[in-house]
Order: structure tokens, then sequence, then C-alpha cells
């Protein structure tokens, strides 16, 4: 009861918003990144968004992960991490520490099959990479604050789409994960202010970090999808 209690998604609403249109439809596609480095031992995650015609967003995210601790990882996390790198959910880098030029990499060729309107970052531990993706790919990136003001809206609007089956992340077990690990804090001085965090400290929720990050700027540019309820968010 208590993952219940501090659990930000319906995982029931969440497991009916799978289907989504392939990868492969939808090159040359306008889309939005986010992307949460988080430290250098632990996960790092890219989630990209992209607008269909019937005002929902097909999902799709790339994950890293040190090879060096993925075993360890796997028996800290309670997930399969060697499995889904195997289903090609999740890339190992060398060493045991993720090495960001893999990521670098894997941005580039992004870059080259969809149209990335803009990339949305959490500053910390990222100002060498993302100077890269902006100097050396020309890449359009934001700083996103990790605070209330910044947050709260998209984090409303990411529930509102897996409510309204709107979030269409093709089943991903990686990321059906850590949307499990999602709770959220409420601002004390305007309880409708929201922003996430994780309810345990083995939970990793990078790539919803990036999802929510990439809708802020969906938003920005006038591409929420549909209205949505921004009244206050209650936990389950």
């Amino acid at each position: 009861w208590t993952e219940q209690a501090v659990r930000f998604y319906p995982m029931a609403d969440w497991d009916k918003c799978g289907p989504r249109r392939e990868l492969d439809d939808l090159v040359g596609q306008t889309c939005y990144a986010g992307l949460d480095l988080a430290i250098k031992k632990d996960l790092a995650g890219l989630t990209l968004i992209f607008l269909d015609d019937d005002r929902a967003y097909d999902v799709y995210c790339w994950a890293w992960i040190p090879e060096a601790t993925a075993r360890e990882h796997e028996k800290t996390d309670h997930v399969p991490y060697r499995q889904w790198e195997k289903q090609g959910l999740i890339e190992f880098t060398p060493g045991d520490e993720i090495d960001f030029r893999y990521i670098e990499a894997a941005v580039a060729i992004i870059k080259d099959r969809f149209e990335i309107a803009e990339l949305a970052y959490d500053e910390k531990f990222a100002t060498e990479l993302i100077a890269r993706l902006r100097d050396d790919h020309g890449i359009t990136t934001v700083p996103i604050a990790q605070n209330f003001l910044r947050l709260s809206e998209p984090m409303n609007l990411s529930l509102s789409l897996v409510r309204t089956g709107k979030l269409h992340h093709g089943n991903n077990p990686l990321l059906r994960w850590q949307a499990g690990n999602v709770a959220v804090f409420t601002a004390k001085l305007d309880p409708d202010l929201v922003r996430p965090y994780k309810a345990k400290s083995t939970g990793r929720i990078d790539n919803i970090v990036g999802l929510i990050m990439a809708l802020s700027r969906a938003i920005v540019h006038g591409e929420a999808g549909f209205v949505y309820d921004t009244r206050r968010v209650r936990s389950l």
C-alpha cells in the first residue's frame, strides 16, 4: 500500500496507453527531446515526443548505464538491466562511469533522422555535453530548472495524457518501471504546484523527467496537444 500511496501515475491507465507509430515511420518528423544525465554511475535518459494527428504523443526513450556497475544496479534496483540491454532498451557504456560520448553519438544519429525542435535538459552534469550538442551538431538546447515553476505544468500534462490514453509509450518496460517510481512534491505555499521526485532512493526516473522536460517545450510552442485539467493532482 505504501507504493500505491506515493505513486503519481495510475499504472492501470499507463498500461492502456501502449500502441504507437513505428519509429521508422516518423523519420523527418518534428519532435521535442528531454535529456536527464544524473550522475555518471547511475542511469542517464533521453526521451523524445512526437505529436500525432489525434493530439496525442508517441514517446520513445534511450537510456545508458555503466557496464561495470550494471550487475550491482540489478541487485539494488531490482530490475533486469542485462536483459533490457539485450532487448535494445538500454545501452551499456564501457567502464564504471557513463561515457557521455555514447550519448552524444546517439543524439547525433537521432538528429539526422528527425527534426529536433528543441532539446530540454537539466543543467546538472550537462555543461560539456550540451556545448558539443549545440556547437558541433547544431541542436537548439534549452536548460530547464528542476523546480515547481518549470516542471509543474508539464508534469500535470503528462498525468492528463496518461489518464486520457494519449501518451503512447509502446509498452516499454524500462519506461514503465520508471513511471512507477515517480512520486510528487507539492509546493507549501501553492499545493497546485508539483514536481517529480523518486519514491525510493533506488528508483530511477530519468526518462520520465526527460518526458516532462520535453513536454514543457511543447507547451511553450503551443503544442501541448489539448486543454487539460490543471487542478491539484492527488497521489493515489
